[in-house]
């Protein structure tokens, strides 16, 4: 049998062993406490000035972007004013050749006149020589005749006598001599008649020949007069139209630099967590060729939904038979997914990828209504998901990832494009956006301000994308 123990020595003990206790505590875990509050405030002071840094540095490049926009709109105003005086030199330019084509084929047709004209005159300068000769041809007959008839004047009657047969022979040549003269004479006159009309002609000829050859030197000095002007105005033309060139080259280096600050702005937003502005417009562009579903308003739904696969939740799953689960740093959370609805599909989701499915971040629920449980960037229920699994899978040529960003760029838009949001209209893309979010409910007033900042935020997307393409 022990001997007892006295009872003021166990409550000795007690105290010794609880002082023991006390000192530990104090020694050891207070500290260690504090420790972790002191780094828990550190934490928070650090990523406060993170945060107050991206944001200085987000109004820095917003500044910037704000002064390539209105350089780029006046390098644009200017281009378009030399458009303008291009066109106003191209139209005189235009005007100046048709005047010269006019002046042109004037000088055509009095080239032609004047080849005429000189052909005229070369011809009755040959009727002139040919009628010259027949008056001399006469002349010279004329004159055989007169000596003869001289010669017969001069005869005696003796040599009359002798030379003839009979006087009638005699007179009869003498009358024919006279007929003879008489017939050369008018033949003269209507010679010299002949050689006044054409010397009369040749002179009005000429005059007309001389009156061509001046016209056709003014018109020449008119042609290159115009010809001056033309080239004075084709080379204000081309200084216009190079000046319009600088100015929408200066432009189209404003754009191009605000697209790679808006990057800058849109991978400062992600923290380059997963992807920039250029990188989720090419997936987006990816979407719409497959699905019609217009870029921007890809863009501003996803950047909603999990800015482009940066926020994939906060939430796990716990206990998949009631849907109850955690936040990341470990505060339970209810409802965080439907246990019926939508942690079956969810199991046999991760399970396919091989993914833990309760260390795989979800969406959480919201604080007042709902359920969370949405995946990936493009935040689908794993429900919805299975739904167009099949459908996804042809189209990819690979079964889909909702945590994917690509796969979820793909998703989403085919989502969207049975809502009609293919269409391009901004009514059916705010249609198809509330249809996304709220399912049958989606013409409730309530969830407008979803649908609204969508549509706003895409036509901010779409004059982004309107300056990386350099429209």
């Amino acid at each position: 049998m022990l001997p007892s123990v006295p009872s003021s020595r166990k409550s000795g003990t007690f105290f010794l062993v609880a002082t023991i206790v006390v000192l530990f505590f104090v020694l050891y875990a207070i500290p260690s406490v504090w420790s972790q509050e002191d780094s828990t405030q550190q934490e928070q002071v650090q990523q406060a000035d993170l945060e107050r840094a991206k944001e200085e540095r987000r109004r820095v490049l917003e500044a910037e972007i704000e002064r390539l926009r209105k350089e780029a709109e006046e390098y644009d105003e200017e281009a378009q004013k030399y458009n303008r005086e291009g066109d106003t030199y191209q139209h005189q330019v235009s005007r100046l050749n048709s005047e010269i084509s006019v002046i042109q084929s004037q000088i055509k047709q009095y080239e032609l006149l004047l080849d005429q004209t000189t052909q005229e005159i070369e011809r009755n300068q040959d009727t002139i020589a040919f009628l010259e000769n027949k008056r001399q041809h006469h002349a010279r007959i004329l004159a055989d005749l007169l000596f003869e008839y001289y010669i017969i004047q001069e005869q005696s009657f003796l040599e009359i006598v002798l030379l003839y047969d009979s006087f009638s022979d005699f007179f009869d040549a003498v009358q024919h001599r006279v007929s003879l003269q008489e017939s050369l004479n008018e033949a003269l006159r209507e010679v010299e008649r002949l050689e006044k009309e054409i010397e009369r002609e040749q002179t009005e000829l000429s005059v007309k020949m001389d009156e061509q050859v001046l016209v056709l030197g003014t018109q020449s000095a008119q042609q290159d007069a115009l010809g001056a002007k033309r080239r004075e105005q084709q080379n204000l033309l081309n200084t216009a139209r190079r000046n319009e060139q600088a100015a929408e080259d200066e432009a189209s280096r404003a754009r191009k630099t605000i697209g790679q600050i808006l990057n800058q702005i849109y991978t400062l937003e992600s923290a380059g967590v997963v992807t920039s502005f250029g990188d989720a417009y090419e997936l987006a562009k990816l979407a719409e060729r497959i699905t019609g579903v217009r870029p921007a308003f890809l863009l501003a739904l996803l950047k909603t939904e999990s800015s482009w696969g940066r926020n994939l939740g906060s939430c796990y799953l716990v206990d998949p038979s009631t849907g109850v689960g955690k936040t990341k740093n470990g505060t339970p959370r209810s409802r965080v997914m439907n246990p019926t609805r939508d942690v079956p599909p969810f199991l046999k989701i991760t399970e396919e990828l091989g993914r833990d499915p309760y260390n795989t971040l979800v969406s959480c629920p919201h604080p007042e209504y709902g359920w969370g449980g949405a995946m990936g960037p493009a935040q689908f229920i794993a429900s919805t998901w299975m739904g167009q699994k099949e459908e996804l899978q042809q189209i990819l040529g690979r079964p889909g990832d909702p945590w994917n960003v690509q796969d979820a760029f793909v998703a989403s838009a085919n989502k969207l494009r049975k809502y009609g949001a293919a269409t391009r209209n901004e009514d059916a893309e705010w249609k198809a956006a509330m249809v996304y979010y709220a399912g049958g409910g989606w013409n409730n007033p309530t969830y407008a301000p979803y649908g609204n900042r969508i549509i706003q935020l895409a036509r901010q997307y779409q004059a982004d994308i309107d300056i990386l393409e350099g429209g």
